[in-house]
């Protein structure tokens, strides 16, 4: 009796004490990266850092539009070749329904993910506003060796973050580069081609009666 209950003693004992494999242990069997990290979470963080990045972008290209909306009217009556008289309610129109546009690609695109439309439209935008950062802010500021409005925001904002956001679009496979390449161009070219029609229908949705009462001779 007493080597019998010895004997069932030792056989619980060697399994209480035998490693047990993963499935045996409650934690997920996760391969983990040189870093130390669970391999299964870094898509996670690659679409976080994009969705983070593609809201970002939309903030930047609201506090680039605002400090143009503001200032940039004003300074295109002297702009010469640089950039046409625009008013100041039309120009406005344009900006707002430029950064809705923003806003509404940044949604499309964290809402529909990896090789969807609204990836490729929000790259193209963002490639829009970084060659705007160049041409016109920074030659059209160097050129005239005066302040074109909206070049510190292009500058400080629209550049690091059209930057990173490309680059997150290519690294987790957002965007393709074969495809970027025809979708790009073609949101940029639709957006250059909307501005002359934003300005007119702010023209005619919200006309400036101040203008228009200087015409009238009193």
């Amino acid at each position: 009796m007493c080597a019998r209950s010895g004997a069932t003693s030792r056989r619980r004992w060697q399994s209480s004490t035998r490693p047990r494999s993963p499935a045996w242990s409650g934690w997920p069997n996760w391969a983990s990266t040189p870093e130390g990290r669970p391999a299964s979470i870094e898509p996670a963080i690659g679409q976080t850092v994009f969705i983070a990045l593609a809201w970002l972008f939309a903030a930047a290209v609201a506090v680039h539009n605002l400090e143009e909306a503001f200032l940039l009217p004003a300074w295109s009556e002297r702009a010469g070749r640089w950039h046409s008289p625009v008013g100041a309610r039309e120009f406005r129109f344009a900006v707002l329904v430029l950064t809705a546009f923003a806003v509404g690609a940044a949604l499309l695109a964290a809402a529909r993910g990896r090789e969807s439309l609204g990836a490729y439209v929000l790259s193209g935008y963002a490639l829009a506003m970084l060659l705007n950062v160049v041409f016109p802010h920074l030659l059209a500021t160097i050129a005239m060796r005066r302040y074109m409005p909206g070049t510190a925001t292009a500058v400080a904002f629209n550049l690091p973050v059209t930057v990173a956001l490309l680059h997150q679009a290519f690294g987790e496979g957002y965007i393709s580069p074969t495809r970027f390449a025809l979708a790009a161009p073609a949101v940029v070219l639709a957006i250059m081609l909307s501005i002359p029609v934003l300005f007119y229908l702010g023209r005619k949705l919200w006309p400036d009666t101040r203008k228009t009462s200087r015409r009238i001779p009193s």
